[in-house]
């Protein structure tokens, strides 16, 4: 028995073809188109087959390229404000900690916030490094690694300027003074620390506070000299 095609088309030409032997009586060479016109349809699905494996390969490998160049751009950011360069020369930085799962991760959070900001979410840019912040002072196994803290408390306190609101600025920098620096011991230093004291201490000074900003100024020099 024939089964007619699904296509519209290919059913109409069955049926052309159909009319065409019986009129003619030339059965065998119905029989023969018929095969042609299955092994068309048969050569054209296996085409389009192909285009679309083809194509799905293609936007798979572009994904996988796009994920590894947002890492890659994430690391190379997260490393930049980490002030490596700086820690390097304090021997405060490790190629393990650069290379764990960890600072993969948070570069890709602060890499993130980054792309809230420029793209105007400032305040879901603020969410991203308060949770951030959150996540890593309640770190039961690896405890709190200041210079992780010091980063994004820095990006938040810089963010929350931009946005106006002074006073939860003042927040951000005197819980991380708190945490951070108060109960450190004298002698230590720390670039990161350095650069978020510093900038406490020109936030005050802009609001007038020339006493507090001059200690907070001290205290970063202690944690870096070279400021």
């Amino acid at each position: 028995m024939i089964q007619m095609a699904s296509s519209p088309m290919k059913s109409l030409m069955m049926v052309a073809l159909i009319v065409l032997a019986i009129t003619t009586g030339k059965v065998s060479a119905f029989s023969s188109m018929t095969m042609r016109v299955e092994s068309t349809s048969l050569s054209k699905a296996t085409t389009i087959i192909n285009v679309l494996s083809d194509d799905s390969t293609r936007r798979r490998e572009f994904h996988l390229r796009q994920k590894e160049e947002w890492i890659n751009n994430s690391v190379e950011y997260y490393s930049r404000v980490m002030r490596e360069d700086r820690r390097r020369s304090l021997g405060q930085w490790t190629e393990e900690a650069y290379d764990s799962e960890e600072f993969t991760a948070l570069a890709k959070k602060h890499y993130f916030a980054r792309y809230k900001i420029k793209n105007g979410a400032r305040r879901q840019a603020e969410v991203i490094y308060r949770k951030i912040i959150d996540d890593l002072i309640n770190d039961k196994d690896g405890g709190c690694d200041h210079s992780q803290l010091a980063v994004t408390t820095l990006l938040l306190a810089l963010l929350l300027q931009q946005m106006g609101d002074h006073s939860s600025t003042r927040k951000v920098f005197c819980d991380f003074f708190r945490l951070a620096v108060a109960g450190s011991e004298e002698g230590t230093e720390c670039a990161c620390s350095a650069k978020v004291l510093q900038a406490y201490a020109l936030f005050e000074m802009k609001r007038g506070n020339t006493r507090k900003s001059l200690a907070m100024a001290k205290r970063a020099i202690q944690f870096d000299p070279s400021l």
